[in-house]
């Protein structure tokens, strides 16, 4: 799997957002309280919903947004399978494309800036490792300015541009499949990283406490 950056987005956008100004009939959901909404409101992906990768990419948010993940998603589209735009990197005649945002569970941590670096280098790392013969497949990465509502400060979300490719449908899906499987391992690996990050803070930081107690109270 190819793994660029992607150029940044501009402009700023809310967590939670409403509905979307180039199509109202869009508008946020919380899956993580409602995960079992994902095959039914993701208007973009249900008419392929007889593939297989579609079905992965919904397991996959699934576990994005569970118990399991220190993240969660904010949005995602789906473009389906159209002429192949991207003739300098693959000679396949179809592409599927489309893009997911995500960002830290615990939202004060999307608003500092090192820890959004840190995100989109961990991502980068084992994105690169995942798939290493998928050769037809794209993932770009970027940021997005995010206003986190429940904390009143802007931060942002980290943006997936990706993308597939095949010279049939099916072959375009499949790689697809393959592409949010590696997606999903490397979400995995991050959160894991991620969690040991935090705990070796905390030990850190209760040591320090610790060294700075008086004599009398160790």
């Amino acid at each position: 799997m190819h793994v660029y950056d992607e150029k940044e987005l501009e402009g700023v956008r809310a967590h939670p957002w409403t509905i979307s100004d180039g199509n109202p009939g869009c508008r946020y959901y919380d899956f993580r309280r409602r995960p079992e909404l994902i095959p039914i409101v993701l208007e973009d992906f249900v008419p392929w919903s007889h593939y297989a990768a579609v079905e992965e990419f919904y397991a996959y948010l699934t576990w994005l947004n569970g118990p399991d993940s220190e993240l969660e998603s904010n949005d995602c589209a789906f473009g389906g399978v159209r002429r192949n735009n991207s003739e300098h990197l693959t000679s396949k005649k179809l592409q599927v494309d489309g893009r997911l945002m995500v960002f830290f569970r615990e939202l004060a941590m999307n608003c500092d800036q090192r820890n959004a670096v840190y995100l989109r280098d961990c991502y980068r790392w084992y994105l690169e490792r995942t798939q290493p013969d998928l050769q037809l497949a794209a993932l770009g990465l970027s940021n997005l300015g995010t206003y986190f509502n429940a904390v009143g400060k802007i931060g942002s979300c980290l943006v997936f541009s990706f993308f597939a490719w095949g010279d049939s449908e099916a072959e375009a899906m499949d790689t697809a499949r393959h592409l949010f499987a590696g997606l999903k391992e490397a979400s995995s690996c991050v959160c894991q990283d991620y969690r040991e990050k935090i705990a070796s803070a905390i030990k850190v930081s209760n040591h320090a406490s610790q060294s700075e107690e008086p004599e009398a109270m160790r």
